[in-house]
């Protein structure tokens, strides 16, 4: 690449910085000449893969490429750039007067071709209506990107625990729903265990809420480490989590998932230098034994908890 190829007007952009890919010495210095007086940083390059390269290396604002360059034609350059640059507004420049090359042009995606010999005003009002659209177009595309991440979170924030991360009940419900209609179609169960905890009332007397906070998003991690991917664990609020096992073969697998959850209890929690010890109580509902619909299902496993849990405490 020649050093003329490369040659830049203005390390600053100003209004906006143009790549001009123009081969005619006379004509590139006079497009440099008039863009830089309107306050536009230029570029200029000779050849087509000349632009190529400089577009992959900077960021320009509008490109003008002349249609006939002998080794890449500003078409060809369009369409190389299309791939990787599809926002970046281009504007052919092209002695040929056949509306088939302006038809060619446009479909190409540019923005706009004009004809040499061309009006100095007309060109720089071009340029500036160019980078006028691409601007609202970036905003609007920012925009977009804005409503949509907040439209995430607002579902996020509708189907999940604030605290632990966790499905909410809402989420619980339509999950629970959809493990239901696929065992009814396999012929499989569904387990549903309600897990509450055991001594978490004197962390939250003794330690303060705060403390209780960490000690629920740690319970939310260890017991959902030891589930499985295609497992759900929820929190209800409090100290009150379920679990969805969707696919349960044998009585035998559930007590392996309820072992999981008890020892995933087991090492101490550190709380203000203390070392607190958590137990959880858990009640199960099997679907279609226990309950056909989730409320039912749930019903029977939160009763279930209670009975585990007064059991213990007799």
């Amino acid at each position: 690449m020649s050093t003329d190829a490369m040659n830049d007007r203005s390390t600053d952009a100003g209004k906006g910085t143009i790549l001009v890919l123009e081969d005619d010495t006379e004509s590139a210095a006079m497009l440099e000449a008039l863009l830089g007086a309107a306050g536009y940083s230029v570029a200029k390059a000779e050849r087509g893969r000349d632009a190529m390269a400089m577009l992959s290396q900077r960021a320009f604002d509008l490109a003008l490429l002349d249609v006939n360059i002998p080794d890449l034609s500003g078409i060809e350059v369009l369409r190389e750039l299309r791939a990787h640059r599809p926002d970046l507004p281009v504007i052919f420049l092209s002695g040929e007067t056949s509306i088939e090359h302006a038809i060619d042009a446009l479909r190409s995606r540019a923005y706009d071709f004009v004809s040499k010999p061309f009006d100095p005003k007309q060109l720089l009002d071009l340029v500036e209506r160019a980078l006028a659209d691409r601007k609202l177009e970036v905003a609007r595309v920012s925009h977009l990107a804005e409503m949509k991440s907040e439209l995430y979170r607002l579902q996020h924030q509708a189907f999940h625990d604030p605290l632990t991360g966790l499905p909410n009940r809402a989420l619980l419900d339509d999950r629970l729903a959809q493990a239901i209609a696929h065992a009814q179609r396999t012929s499989r169960r569904v387990a549903v265990l309600f897990l509450d905890l055991d001594r978490f009332k004197s962390i939250n007397d003794l330690h303060g809420h705060d403390s209780g906070d960490r000690v629920l998003k740690e319970v939310a991690r260890r017991f959902s480490a030891a589930l499985r991917s295609a497992d759900t664990l929820a929190r209800l609020g409090g100290d009150e989590f379920v679990a969805i096992i969707p696919q349960v073969d044998t009585p035998l697998s559930i007590i392996a998932v309820v072992d999981k959850l008890q020892a995933a209890l087991l090492p101490p929690f550190s709380i203000d230098g203390c070392r607190l010890h958590l137990g959880v109580s858990v009640g199960c509902a099997v679907f279609p034994d226990d309950g056909l619909s989730p409320e039912a299902l749930l019903e029977s496993a939160d009763a279930a908890m209670y009975q585990h849990k007064h059991r213990g405490a007799a």
